[in-house]
């Protein structure tokens, strides 16, 4: 019997449990399927695909001494499906699981009921410490840990090879590069694949980690002390588990030399370590409500925000007159990253001062993020949009979080260079200059501010 690895988030050649269990059982066909429904829902963007390909085309060049490469297909899964039955009979899908929104969910039920009435088997594995379906996990640290600590896989010994191709399964990439998709190209940012990961998860443990969390919060910096890994993360060019083992060889080696700069980095790892079992936390919420994106957790707020398309194009632009705000934006669209404070001030600013659509925010930012997950977006934003029942509403003073963030100002200098020459002391508010250098803002920020915290907390209350 054949067997076929479903390539999904898990574009690796390293700790890979359906390559590698598939492997040892017989002849081995590697796919993608490039499913127009998903690709097309609407929370996917042109980057998001250009990163996939990357990591794909590095794949396929570890892939080179077993003489074996990914084969594409364009359809939807169940097209595939039939193909592959067409061409070589009964055969054993091997996938990891999946924890995403409901249209992933409904197709990953269809496929499995498609497997058993065709006669195919089908294995699927866990790929992070998350149960499928609703489920009260008391002890979710443990849960986590214990997960983590499972030995990571090897790359295989061989890949049999399949013998033949089926119909539609190709090694060209061509019209996967010109499907349209929204969004705007990344310009300078993070790139895919498992070779940049590995080589990126080095450089940090290496250096980066030095001031992770001294900079965590801070704009201009964050991005030379951060990891810079949560895309390949999304993507799978490499596992928690190995980043949790990498963490765990750093950590021990910090210990074990107690100097005081080694206690320092000690800290800066540890605060790191910490954030690898945030990830499984979220993704496994996702499993109790695979509708976050479009069903409003707190009904108290449906039609409170409004869907201004003009004033969502000026946020999006980064033309708000507000430099941190802007500054955040261009950066998002050169990078395709933010730190996790910068993250949570627009999607606040946007929804609770700007008071737009929260589905249309979350849209937004989901064709910007490189990292996008939607496990974890979708929870954050709802959760700064205030709109989890239990939890409060954040409302940020964007000035006040631009003077502690980056007092200097040389983030705001950085992307917005009309405002290069002016003093810390008013280079986040140049309307405070006469005339103003910078553009006019499309608010009176204070009065918008006071007026969405007015509104939004008489709700909550």
């Amino acid at each position: 019997m054949l067997q076929v690895v479903w390539l999904k988030k898990d574009i690796r050649i390293r700790d890979h449990a359906p390559l590698y269990q598939a492997s040892l059982l017989g002849p081995t066909l590697i796919v993608y399927v490039f499913e127009p429904s998903l690709w097309t829902y609407g929370d996917l963007a042109v980057r998001h695909r250009d990163f996939l390909l990357e990591s794909l085309e590095d794949l396929n060049h570890s892939l080179k001494p077993y003489h074996h490469t990914v084969y594409l297909f364009l359809g939807e899964m169940e097209e595939a499906l039939e193909r592959l039955h067409t061409h070589f009979g009964p055969f054993h899908l091997h996938a990891h699981k999946e924890h995403g929104l409901d249209h992933t969910y409904q197709r990953d039920k269809r496929v499995a009921k498609w497997l058993q009435l065709n006669g195919c088997r089908f294995s699927e594995y866990s790929h992070y410490a998350v149960k499928r379906g609703t489920f009260r996990l008391d002890n979710r640290s443990t849960f986590t840990e214990a997960w983590l600590k499972k030995p990571v896989l090897p790359v295989p010994k061989q890949i049999p090879s399949p013998g033949s191709i089926p119909e539609g399964f190709t090694d060209s990439w061509a019209e996967i590069k010109s499907f349209a998709l929204p969004g705007i190209p990344l310009i300078d940012g993070i790139r895919g694949g498992e070779s940049r990961a590995i080589h990126q998860a080095k450089h940090f443990f290496d250096e980066r980690f030095k001031k992770y969390n001294v900079h965590i919060n801070k704009p201009h910096f964050s991005w030379h002390s951060s990891s810079l890994l949560s895309a390949h993360i999304t993507f799978g060019n490499v596992s928690l588990r190995q980043l949790h083992k990498a963490s765990l060889k750093h950590l021990e080696r910090h210990q074990n030399n107690p100097s005081s700069q080694n206690t320092f980095w000690l800290k800066q790892l540890e605060s790191f370590y910490s954030r690898l079992f945030w990830h499984d936390t979220f993704m496994q919420r996702i499993e109790k409500d695979t509708f976050i994106d479009v069903r409003i957790k707190d009904p108290r707020f449906k039609d409170v925000r409004k869907d201004d398309l003009v004033l969502c194009d000026k946020w999006l632009k980064g033309e708000t007159g507000i430099p941190y705000v802007d500054a955040c934006m261009k950066a998002l669209h050169h990078r395709g990253w933010l730190n996790f404070r910068q993250r949570a001030v627009m999607a606040s600013f946007a929804m609770n001062v700007l008071l737009l659509d929260w589905r249309r925010v979350g849209t937004v930012l989901a064709h910007a993020w490189m990292d996008y997950e939607p496990a974890i977006h979708w929870n954050q934003i709802q959760m700064q949009g205030g709109l989890l029942p239990q939890r409060h509403i954040p409302m940020y003073d964007v000035i006040k979080q631009a003077k502690q963030t980056d007092p200097e100002g040389l983030f705001v200098k950085t992307w917005c260079p009309a405002l290069k020459t002016l003093n810390p002391e008013v280079v986040h508010e140049p309307w405070l200059l006469d005339p103003n250098p910078y553009r006019e803002p499309i608010i009176d920020l204070k009065e918008a501010f006071e007026h969405g915290k007015t509104l939004l907390y008489s709700l909550k209350k």
